[in-house]
């Protein structure tokens, strides 16, 4: 739980609090079970408030507090959580606060209502690439880069570059994950992801054209790479929303 704070004498903080287990050596990460019946596996007391993640009138001037990861696990590498909402939302009212020392209400109203996410500066080059390098023989990745390209980043339901990004996010999530099943029932019911990574880790398998988290299991005979999926998922994202929708030109 996150507490931020601003007092008259202009100060401002923000700390995560609740009591935090100090575990035992070999059982530091509290998302996986142990075994209750040896001692060993007991917690061995609590962290010191001191140690909890806070700030206190950070140089920046301000504190953001969205869910994010409260503290890098590289500088601290003790277990704290571990199912933690994507950075986005995070990101993005960092940057707002950056380019703004000064925030207003009207400015502040601005910054609740704001469409740009963080995420897409992230994903959205290398969706362009992939479609168009594809464009010469697909006209519907043609079309895509293209959309793509012109689209500032904002996610208005009415802008089509933005429901065709999201469309593709959804389908190479499905696609990527597709691993990740329950299995066939007896009555026929088509199979369910058990699980879906956040897309933080799809980004970070981006980096990583070759994995076969890749590959789609339900054509053995071919072993697919990272831009056979994203284009796939383009051609379906495309054609879902020319069905559901109508041409992006209507």
């Amino acid at each position: 739980q996150n507490f931020v704070s601003a007092d008259r004498g202009g100060h401002i903080a923000l700390r995560s609090t609740g009591h935090y287990p100090v575990r035992a050596k070999g059982a530091e990460r509290g998302d996986l079970l142990m075994d209750g019946s040896k001692s060993a596996n007991d917690w061995q007391g609590w962290w010191k408030p001191s140690e909890y993640p806070q700030a206190y009138d950070p140089p920046q001037g301000y504190v953001v507090s969205a869910n994010q990861q409260p503290k890098d696990p590289r500088v601290d590498p003790r277990y704290l959580g571990w199912d933690w909402p994507s950075p986005w939302r995070a990101m993005r009212i960092n940057e707002m606060l950056r380019a703004d020392s000064a925030v207003t209400p009207d400015a502040m109203r601005r910054m609740q209502t704001d469409p740009v996410s963080a995420q897409t500066r992230f994903f959205l080059p290398t969706l362009i690439e992939v479609a168009a390098a594809g464009a010469a023989r697909d006209s519907t990745l043609a079309h895509a880069a293209a959309m793509l390209k012109e689209w500032d980043g904002r996610l208005i339901a009415e802008n089509r570059a933005a429901v065709l990004y999201e469309a593709v996010l959804s389908e190479m999530t499905t696609r990527t994950w597709d691993e990740l099943t329950t299995a066939p029932t007896r009555g026929g019911e088509r199979p369910r992801r058990a699980d879906t990574p956040q897309n933080v880790v799809l980004l970070e398998l981006m980096q990583d054209p070759g994995s076969p988290w890749w590959d789609d299991r339900s054509t053995p005979d071919i072993r697919e790479h990272r831009d056979d999926i994203i284009r796939a998922s383009i051609a379906a994202a495309w054609q879902r929303l020319n069905e559901r929708l109508g041409p992006p030109g209507d």
